[in-house]
């Protein structure tokens, strides 16, 4: 039994998610509340609880390239925004569901970031950020121009009904 914490023996032990069983425990008591959540709270809770997680992707992806990739992107905001027209456009005009617009959402903003990145593959930082700037720009005017009608333009914008997972609706204040 260790008393005072978990020591690596191996190399690839230091890179594990899971460090320790009492770290796999928390995770699943986790999930299990987040899946309680819905029937545990009211409304203004469970939409904090979506802004927070809407947030943490965008987050964690910025993560992966800034902290893992050490490359500077600006342009973080404009691939979300991608991926959240997607889905509300899948949502309101192919009437999909939520389940299945979330990930072809996601796939959307990896192919308008594989249009963005495979140009400045040889770019490197102020250059890489320039590049990403100009994602920054041209994503939101294409958005927001290109096609009002389709997407809100400006005034009103994109409206989309709350999401729905196994009948429970996941409103967003």
């Amino acid at each position: 039994m260790k008393l005072f914490g978990a020591f690596d023996v191996r190399y690839t032990q230091s890179f594990a998610i899971f460090r320790t069983r009492f770290h796999k425990i928390l995770l699943g008591l986790f999930l299990l509340l987040l899946l309680l959540l819905p029937v545990l709270t009211g409304e203004q809770t469970l939409s904090v609880v979506n802004q927070i997680a809407i947030t943490s992707i965008t987050t964690v992806g910025l993560m992966i390239l800034v902290g893992y990739a050490g490359q500077i992107s600006i342009g973080q905001s404009a691939f979300m925004a991608v991926g959240a027209y997607t889905s509300g456009l899948l949502v309101n005009l192919a009437n999909f569901p939520f389940l299945l617009a979330f990930p072809c959402a996601g796939l959307a903003a990896g192919l308008v970031g594989l249009i963005f990145g495979i140009p400045s593959l040889r770019l490197k930082g102020f250059y890489l950020a320039m590049a990403t700037l100009a994602a920054s720009f041209i994503i939101p005017w294409l958005i927001t121009w290109v096609r009002p009608d389709i997407t809100g333009g400006v005034h009103p914008g994109l409206t989309v009904p709350p999401p729905e997972i196994f009948g429970y609706f996941f409103i967003l204040s």
